[in-house]
């Protein structure tokens, strides 16, 4: 379930019955409450900069409940117009079983001897393990949202992408490929 908040003036004015589940608490004791406060310290400034700028959409961070307890939520907000005044609706949703199990899975494939890795369907990168990390010599946050033609030399990228192509249409195929990386080692 989302929670739905509604904020006045970096205020909380109005959450629904999934708000009060999320956060532990009463209606009562959420309306009233500063929107910050619902913040772990760690992202607060991240999200009041968000606030003070009118940024739109989603974003991760650490919840925090009244009683100091947290979680992680993807929160994703908007300003409206609402009886005149601008204020800012959000919804806000515990993500912290997809987070661990995030977490399990990037540990199983990190540990495996091979590159493995996840290219979405405009072939940028979305995952890949410490074997396909060290191959390439980049940090994840480098690779992260890398195009695969930026990781691959020109002939090895003409040479498999129609096949990665007819992959992406849903046919099922099995192929062997090839990969030197920048130190000119190849990997089959």
């Amino acid at each position: 379930d989302q929670g739905i908040v509604v904020v006045d003036n970096g205020v909380v004015t109005e959450v629904n019955a999934a708000m009060t589940t999320l956060f532990r608490a009463t209606r009562e004791q959420l309306c009233g409450t500063e929107a910050l406060r619902l913040v772990a310290d760690a992202d607060r400034e991240r999200l009041r900069n968000r606030m003070v700028t009118g940024e739109e959409g989603a974003v991760e961070f650490r919840a925090l409940r009244l009683d100091g307890t947290t979680f992680d939520a993807l929160g994703r907000s908007r300003q409206i117009e609402l009886e005149g005044r601008t204020r800012r609706v959000a919804t806000v949703q515990d993500v912290s079983e997809l987070r661990r199990a995030q977490h399990d899975l990037q540990y199983v494939v990190d540990v495996m001897p091979v590159l493995v890795a996840y290219w979405d369907p405009t072939l940028h990168n979305r995952m890949a393990n410490r074997a396909h990390i060290e191959w390439f010599n980049k940090t994840p946050k480098q690779l992260l949202g890398t195009h695969l033609s930026e990781m691959i030399d020109a002939a090895t990228w003409d040479a498999y992408i129609p096949l990665l192509r007819r992959t992406l249409a849903g046919e099922t195929l099995s192929f062997d490929a090839e990969l030197t990386n920048a130190a000119g080692e190849v990997r089959q």
